[in-house]
């Protein structure tokens, strides 16, 4: 239920209450005719009609809810609305998008998301829906369009806020996206994407402790994904900055994501050859530099063996240093 259908059904409670109570006054001052009248011709059929048009507000939800995925397969979509209502129609379209979005059909639910901001353009979480759809399908452009229209009507609106943020990072705007990211609460398991995300923003902006925190706290919002916990294991064997690099954090991190991706993430492998090279220990650097080349994909293979001639000749991996986090320090340096 919305915040505008709670509003609604909370004032009409307290109208009842209000005119009940009143009617009570009447009867305690003995005015017994009023007081009957006013509950008879004003309480009763204010509270019958409201009543009436809930049951009937209900019904229309839970028709165009069960209709929706039938009318959109038949291509029926232009008779819901006039069946249901548009807003009912819209909000139905809305349940069965965000199914096809969670079913990884984004292409689908992007198309039905424009159907249904033709029949209701003035819901922030329609915006947002197909802007995280945009998102999906790569097309940062219109995503960030459609969030911002989404923020312009609820300014907070945290699922706005989190796609918005990925697609300024995906345009490469670290610090527009962490202007977005950091406003988003991260306290719920499907948040952890947004702490990773924001950690990754730190990290592009050399902000080095801030990003370790984020990927913590990306990781215990879910700790069966592996991405956090391999990002942060690579800051603490590879960071520019010496006081944050950990060699045996970084060994211990970097384990425990092979060990629960069952030694098949070919990115948590070679974090583990870079915790080993850190650690100068090079000979099991290269081991693991083998294996993570081996299972990687074609396209990162280059990439994997240029690392084995890095352990090879003894140099261990660091982060390159952010620009952005250069620029600060030539600003500083001038002042």
């Amino acid at each position: 239920m919305s915040h505008t259908q709670n509003t609604t059904w909370r004032f009409n409670i307290l109208t009842v209450v209000v005119l009940t109570a009143f009617a009570a006054v009447l009867m305690a001052l003995d005015l017994h005719g009023i007081a009957l009248s006013l509950f008879v011709f004003v309480v009763l059929p204010f509270a019958a009609w409201r009543l009436l048009v809930r049951v009937f507000h209900r019904v229309q939800l839970r028709t165009a809810n069960r209709l929706a995925p039938v009318f959109d397969s038949r291509a029926l979509f232009r008779l819901l609305p006039w069946l249901c209502g548009r807003k009912h129609a819209a909000w139905a379209f809305n349940s069965y998008a965000v199914q096809l979005f969670v079913a990884g059909n984004h292409l689908a639910a992007r198309d039905a998301f424009d159907r249904i901001l033709h029949l209701d353009d003035g819901c922030a979480d329609y915006w947002a829906h197909r802007g995280a759809s945009h998102f999906c399908l790569s097309e940062y452009d219109a995503a960030i369009n459609d969030l911002t229209t989404a923020l312009r009507l609820s300014k907070r609106h945290q699922l706005a806020l989190s796609y918005r943020g990925f697609a300024l990072m995906a345009k490469l705007a670290p610090e527009k996206a962490f202007q977005d990211l950091n406003q988003v609460h991260c306290h719920l398991t499907d948040h952890y994407f947004t702490a990773y995300c924001r950690g990754r923003v730190h990290e592009q902006l050399g902000q080095w402790q801030l990003a370790i925190d984020d990927y913590l706290l990306a990781y215990d919002l879910n700790s069966s994904v592996t991405e956090a916990g391999t990002a942060l294991a690579l800051l603490q064997a590879g960071c520019p900055d010496a006081a944050f690099r950990d060699a045996d954090k970084a060994i211990e991190n970097a384990t425990k994501m092979c060990v629960r991706s069952r030694w098949q993430d070919w990115r948590a492998v070679s974090v583990l050859a870079t915790g080993y090279a850190e650690a100068g220990n090079f000979e099991t650097a290269i081991k693991y530099a083998k294996q993570a080349l081996d299972l990687a994909p074609e396209e990162e293979k280059p990439n994997r063996q240029n690392r084995i001639h890095q352990y090879e000749n003894k140099i261990p991996f660091r982060l390159p240093v952010p620009a952005s986090s250069v620029e600060r320090r030539a600003s500083s340096v001038e002042r």
